[in-house]
């Protein structure tokens, strides 16, 4: 969501665009198209309006003016461009790069005022204060860096978690940090993975039985901030491969899209997951439950719209073209098959231009090419 209020931009890097969509008026205002194999990722927006997204297949940062509707500069960065954040009070952008570079620019420099070598496999970047926190992906460590010098001056990681419920009481180590964005009051709110330590054994309905708390594999949202304790939150179960989290204004609620579900059946698992903040990064005694409050339960199928729709709390449909009328399911948060009316056009459409959820996040629309581990 941009600084208006009222504008979201997403990148889909499977198609090389870039999406403005009015959330007022809910209608796609502009399709920016950049190259072929750009990739788009992650957004930012500075002061002045413009907004600046990593292409991570071109070693670029493309800067984008959302009201005109293209790109009005494209300048290179390092060869794997991932994360980027944007820092008001000094007007500097920071790019972290797979390869551990951690780059500084100005909104409109052409070339990095900086580069700090750092771990490898770097993945996102927020400013929290004075400071930057710099996550890692597969080990899902934030490392605090100096912006000033680029020393690294702490390094932490989630908690491993354990609770008896899920799974016998095995032990869970921290993994994976698909996505991680700035907490409104300072901080960062991450969501990874947790995977079991100790030996797997087959069992009936796969490695973890029959119960999806007992998965080898679970999603959690870790809360950091200095100064504060950080807990090993419930296990999120059936919500397979999160890769993107957007957070409320005022911090108190989480909204978490699942890609691994994106071709799950209406009344299974869910593609996104909303809740508030304290319910999903505190420990609880009960460490796992489909209740839709500690962890997503299955999709609802209830009524919406037109007949024949069923309202999904989901992030991509099939079929349709976004805000247009028709009959069909929709697209995006409704979906449905044979519905009539609504907003959306269902089956018979082209799903091109769709901008999923969460809409809170400017983020990516599709993660096709990410590493699953």
């Amino acid at each position: 969501m941009l600084a208006d209020g009222s504008t979201a931009m997403a990148a889909d890097s499977d198609r090389d665009q870039v999406y403005v969509v009015n959330f007022g008026a809910f209608n796609l205002t502009a399709t920016v198209r950049l190259n072929a194999g750009d990739e788009p990722g992650r957004l930012v927006q500075d002061k002045g309006g413009a907004v600046h997204v990593v292409l991570r297949g071109a070693g670029a940062i493309a800067t984008i003016d959302p009201g005109a509707g293209k790109v009005t500069l494209r300048r290179p960065a390092c060869s794997t461009p991932r994360g980027i954040a944007y820092d008001p009070a000094k007007d500097r952008l920071y790019v972290a790069c797979a390869s551990g570079e951690l780059q500084t620019f100005t909104p409109t420099g052409t070339t990095p005022l900086s580069t700090w070598m750092l771990a490898q496999d770097l993945r996102d970047v927020v400013v929290d204060g004075d400071t930057l926190l710099v996550t890692r992906f597969r080990s899902a460590e934030v490392l605090t860096v100096d912006p000033t010098t680029g020393a690294v001056t702490d390094t932490v990681r989630p908690p491993a978690f354990s609770n008896p419920a899920v799974h016998q009481g095995m032990s869970y180590e921290p993994g994976v940090a698909w996505r991680a964005v700035a907490a409104p009051d300072g901080g960062l709110v991450m969501v990874h993975q947790r995977g079991m330590y100790g030996r797997v054994q087959t069992t009936p309905g796969g490695y973890g039985g029959l119960d999806p708390c007992d998965s080898i594999v679970h999603t959690a949202v870790c809360r950091m901030k200095r100064g504060a304790k950080v807990e090993a939150g419930p296990a999120l179960p059936s919500f397979v491969l999160p890769v993107d989290v957007a957070v409320s204004a005022d911090g108190k609620q989480v909204a978490i899209v699942a890609a691994g579900n994106g071709h799950a059946q209406h009344g299974g698992a869910r593609r996104l997951f909303t809740a508030d903040m304290a319910d999903v990064t505190s420990e609880w005694s009960q460490g796992c439950a489909m209740d839709d409050r500690h962890g997503p339960a299955p999709s609802p199928t209830c009524t919406f719209g037109g007949s024949g729709g069923s309202l999904g709390n989901d992030v991509i449909g099939t079929g349709g073209a976004p805000f247009r009328d028709g009959s069909g399911g929709a697209v995006g948060v409704v979906t449905g098959n044979g519905g009539t009316g609504g907003i959306f056009e269902g089956s018979g459409g082209t799903t091109d231009s769709w901008v999923p959820a969460p809409a809170a996040a400017a983020g990516e629309a599709r993660n096709s090419r990410e590493p699953a581990a």
